[in-house]
């Protein structure tokens, strides 16, 4: 088994590593004319305790078309 401390770890020094690339994606999708975006609902286990609460992920992203007068 993989201690909890290693894989938060791993986990943290990956978020470091892609953080160029989430800048560039940002900066790609929020110079497009149309953005798109879902707020989903998600159950999460609560740290330290038996239960969940909700939590929410974005997704944000354009289309081929974006920019070009056209909608889909």
């Amino acid at each position: 088994m993989i201690a909890r401390s290693s894989l938060t770890q791993w986990g943290g020094q990956t978020g470091v590593l892609l953080q160029p690339l989430y800048d560039a994606l940002r900066e790609t999708v929020l110079t497009k004319g149309e953005i798109h975006t879902d707020e989903t609902p998600v159950q999460m286990l609560a740290p330290g305790e038996k239960k969940t609460r909700r939590a929410y992920v974005w997704v944000y992203s354009t289309n081929p078309f974006s920019g070009q007068g056209l909608s889909l």
